[in-house]
């Protein structure tokens, strides 16, 4: 896969994932939680579909705010429907923490290198989940612990890319926390 397909990626609009193809509830650490909303990232220009994330918390995330002001366990889950090279997965990577949560040159250089080492060419129907713990965050993909990454910074900075004010698109945002904006309507 190109760099220009991932380019197009950050141009990328989404709408809502179906809901079925995550599950309502999950388990993190002993800890039940509830599926807050979940999206589908496209590239805008083709409507190619590149993944469909979740994300899951103990109470409704509709900001940032929120999301950083709840407890962990929290879960964020990635289930790519395209192929990705390594390189390109790395470079994604970078680039969105460096864009969409604002980290200035060498902000946690080592908590993305660290992500950055653990990952490996990306297969459509790859899973990866991102499940935040006191103080770590466990990363596995398809069901397999790849590694640790430590520290509440690195956390922000995950939570940031998705609920901060530079989403990859407002549309995925607004997938994400989609229960949140269910129940107030159901009130």
């Amino acid at each position: 896969m190109t760099i220009a397909l991932l380019a197009l990626c950050l141009l990328a609009g989404s709408n809502a994932a179906d809901a079925t193809r995550f599950p309502e509830r999950v388990q993190v650490a002993d800890q039940p939680l509830r599926l807050n909303g979940s999206g589908t990232r496209t590239a805008t220009l083709f409507a190619i579909k590149i993944y469909d994330a979740a994300f899951y918390a103990d109470r409704s995330i509709a900001t940032l705010a929120d999301a950083l002001a709840a407890p962990n366990p929290k879960r964020l889950e990635i289930r790519y429907l395209r192929d990705f090279d390594l390189k390109d997965t790395q470079e994604a990577w970078r680039y969105q923490f460096k864009e969409s949560a604002e980290l200035k040159d060498g902000a946690l250089a080592s908590e993305i290198d660290r992500l950055v080492a653990l990952q490996r060419p990306i297969a459509r129907g790859d899973t990866h989940r991102f499940d935040l713990l006191d103080g770590k965050t466990v990363f596995s993909i398809n069901g397999e612990k790849r590694g640790e990454i430590e520290g509440t910074a690195f956390q922000t900075a995950l939570l940031t890319i998705f609920f901060g004010p530079h989403p990859p698109t407002q549309d995925l945002q607004k997938g994400l926390t989609r229960g949140v904006r269910e129940e107030k309507e159901g009130e």
